[in-house]
């Protein structure tokens, strides 16, 4: 009987030591893939979550611009034959954005009013500058060289929308608006993206790898 108690004793430890010895590898394993992911970012993107804590939702944010809206899908980007259903993710993130800091303006408005100022490029890519012309002088973009946590969580303290880009799978590049914060996970509009609701960026992306923020002038 001594040596039955004996052997469960022995078997109990033995299964304790292989427990702590397998959460030990797992943890050394997601270490290593999280160096690893770290150091094979591109020079000058950030990880799509990070920075302060904190529990944010600007209180405007409720404006959700698809680009595949038969409103305006079929519409002609300005200095390009693409579609806003193609290639609008930028247009309808600064509409987003000037909409919710309260200048309620479409992406079809918002393209009129671009081409009106010359506000795209001959590849039909968004000149920020141009934003504030036309949107009758209420917003301004502002341009970072290069993305970083801290901008970001101050411009949603300030109530300013950040948007960033990111590349789809495929290599396509693509932008979204930025309108809150859960712990360290940013939340955003996606203009791809049919459901109005707020989702994760790291759901969509695995670097940020441009920033922008539209903010009232």
């Amino acid at each position: 009987m001594l040596n039955a108690f004996s052997n469960v004793s022995m078997l109990k430890r033995l299964i304790v030591v292989l427990i702590i010895g397998a959460l030990m590898i797992s943890g050394a394993v997601f270490a290593w893939y999280s160096f690893k992911a770290q150091k094979n970012n591109a020079p000058g993107t950030i990880l799509p979550s990070g920075g302060t804590s904190m529990k944010v939702l600007l209180p405007k944010a409720a404006t959700h611009f698809r680009q595949r809206d038969p409103k305006w899908g079929k519409e002609t980007i300005g200095g390009s034959s693409e579609t806003i259903r193609a290639v609008g993710c930028t247009l309808c993130s600064v509409a987003m954005a000037v909409s919710d800091l309260g200048h309620p303006i479409t992406p079809s408005e918002l393209n009129a009013n671009m081409i009106a100022n010359n506000g795209y490029t001959e590849q039909g890519w968004m000149i920020w500058g141009a934003v504030t012309p036309a949107t009758d002088n209420f917003a301004e973009v502002v341009v970072r060289s290069k993305p970083d946590h801290k901008t970001l969580d101050e411009c949603l303290k300030r109530g300013e929308i950040p948007i960033v880009k990111f590349y789809l799978p495929g290599g396509i590049p693509h932008w979204v608006a930025v309108i809150g914060k859960d712990g360290h996970e940013f939340l955003i509009k996606d203009p791809a993206v049919k459901n109005p609701k707020p989702v994760k960026l790291s759901s969509r992306a695995k670097w940020i790898h441009s920033l922008r923020y539209v903010r009232k002038r």
